[in-house]
């Protein structure tokens, strides 16, 4: 068993250490699998088809499932860059 392999079983064997990655891309609605999976072909055409949107995690080969959380990871990065909301009204440019 190689080192990667051991630490994912020690992963998926120890209860207080939940999969991270299945139970926040399950939990998330559709527009956000598509934005992840978007991105996720952004970087490497063709891995992703629009019908696997509303595939659960636990649908993609672990290839894939490696550009779902490359893709969630830099998502999560940007949410520190931008505000909470932005208003409707920054549609408009002082002149």
């Amino acid at each position: 068993m190689t080192g990667e392999e051991c630490f994912a079983r020690f992963h998926q064997k120890l209860k207080a250490t939940e999969n991270k990655a299945l139970r926040n891309f399950n939990k998330l609605d559709e527009d956000f699998k598509f934005v992840v999976l978007t991105l996720a072909n952004r970087n490497n055409p063709g891995a992703f088809r629009s019908d696997e949107v509303g595939k659960p995690y636990e649908y993609f080969d672990m290839d894939r499932r490696k550009l779902i959380i490359a893709s969630m990871n830099k998502i999560s990065r940007w949410g520190g860059m931008l505000p909470r909301h932005i208003s409707i009204h920054e549609c408009f440019l002082a002149n």
